[in-house]
């Protein structure tokens, strides 16, 4: 009797803790964060078709890494067509889920030219992007990017309404910036010999040049201008924003 009682014991304990481990096998939920890692073929440019939080690093290696809860993570596609990395997903879930971040893009890859982002991005570079000719397009409501260049030629430009700030560190022969709606410009850190400034914004620009600018004001934003350039070339003045030397 004894025996079978222990013996009862032990099973009831076994069964016990294979219920346990079950559970939590199998309660991961889909706010638990996973992370995928995904090798690439060659690209030159990075198109975000949806909500990400995006780093960027100059590497030889191409590759993708997303990381996110599976809810957020789950639709989302990428793909390189014509040396392109396009990258897309639905963004309902996180309207459903206001709690959860958007995912986390890790991409790597060396020869960037060109990012565009049409839907609310925070796009970050954590070393610095070389290359001859480097430009970024931001869409969408609001877009955030911190970018370290070194190039020859940086162009920029947004289309309404978005919001948000662009920050620039590094350097550049000439730089052309179009800046509408309610984006800010600060490119302090990111001095230029030549460049061409359009601010149709609400909020400000800053520049540093050092021999030329080209320059239209047609929104109340301000261009700030650092670097003292030996000629300044006034376009289309109308509105209340100001060059401010």
């Amino acid at each position: 009797m004894n025996v079978n009682k222990k013996l009862n014991c032990g099973l009831s304990n076994l069964l016990l803790s294979w219920i346990l481990f079950s559970c939590v096998s199998c309660g991961k939920g889909d706010d638990e964060l996973i992370v995928h890692q995904y090798d690439l073929p060659a690209f030159n440019s990075l198109q975000l078709d949806a909500v990400f939080d995006v780093e960027i690093i100059e590497d030889e290696h191409f590759s993708l890494q997303i990381t996110g809860a599976a809810e957020v993570t789950r639709d989302l596609t990428y793909e390189v067509q014509n040396e392109k990395l396009i990258i897309t997903n639905s963004n309902a879930k996180l309207w459903t889920h206001p709690k959860l971040d958007p995912p986390k893009l890790t991409i790597s890859g060396t020869g960037l030219t060109r990012i565009e982002a049409t839907e609310t991005c925070n796009i970050k570079s954590l070393n610095t992007i070389t290359t001859e000719t480097f430009g970024i397009l931001l869409g969408g409501k609001l877009n955030f990017a911190d970018l370290m260049v070194d190039c020859k030629s940086f162009y920029y430009w947004n289309t309404s309404p978005v919001g948000g700030r662009l920050i620039l560190h590094g350097k550049a022969e000439n730089i052309a910036i179009y800046n509408g709606a309610l984006m800010e410009v600060d490119a302090d850190n990111f001095p230029c010999n030549v460049a061409t400034v359009y601010n149709g914004s609400k909020s400000d620009v800053h520049v540093f040049v050092r021999q030329k600018l080209d320059y239209s004001i047609t929104g109340t934003g301000n261009i700030y201008l650092s670097g003292n350039p030996g000629e300044i070339v006034a376009g289309e003045l109308y509105s209340t924003g100001r060059l401010i030397k």
